[in-house]
């Protein structure tokens, strides 16, 4: 009997002490409708927040960098920013390079990439890449998200 391919999820914990947002972005086509979706998950894999919601027309890298956005912005604004670190996963290596490395940024994105980092200043978080794998549960909130008016969040 011939084996399929099954979409699993690989998430692993962060640490204690950390809490973890894996977040995503979902475009129809290279430039098009897109949406994000991002989850926030403590070291015993509690879901503490979570947003799908759609950001009109982008292309692929744009969405990533705005899901990033959206995951500092929901993390800085919650309960949790004063009492644990933060780690953001996504499965776009650009945007972890550009925003871990935002001298390389090119022009057109250097502005989505500042205003992560403003946002990111006073907190204590870093930015990781994932595997897809990893990233399987905000990948499903972001192409929910890609919906013109839908906009998920708890």
């Amino acid at each position: 009997m011939e084996k399929k391919w099954a979409e699993c999820d690989e998430w692993i914990v962060p640490p204690f002490g950390f809490v973890k947002f894996n977040t995503n972005g979902a475009v129809k086509g290279s430039y098009g409708m897109a949406g994000i979706g991002g989850l926030l998950r403590d070291y015993s894999g509690k879901i503490l927040a979570e947003f799908s919601k759609s950001i009109g027309f982008a292309d692929p890298t744009s969405a990533e960098i705005l899901a990033i956005k959206e995951a500092l912005i929901t993390f800085a604004s919650s309960e949790w920013n004063k009492k644990v670190e933060l780690i953001i996963e996504t499965n776009c290596e650009t945007a972890v390079f550009w925003i871990n490395n935002s001298n390389t940024t090119p022009f057109a994105f250097k502005d989505l990439v500042n205003e992560c980092l403003s946002i990111g200043t006073n907190l204590s978080w870093k930015l990781c890449w994932t595997r897809r794998e990893g990233n399987v549960k905000a990948d499903r909130l972001a192409k929910a998200g890609i919906e013109p008016g839908l906009m998920v969040a708890r």
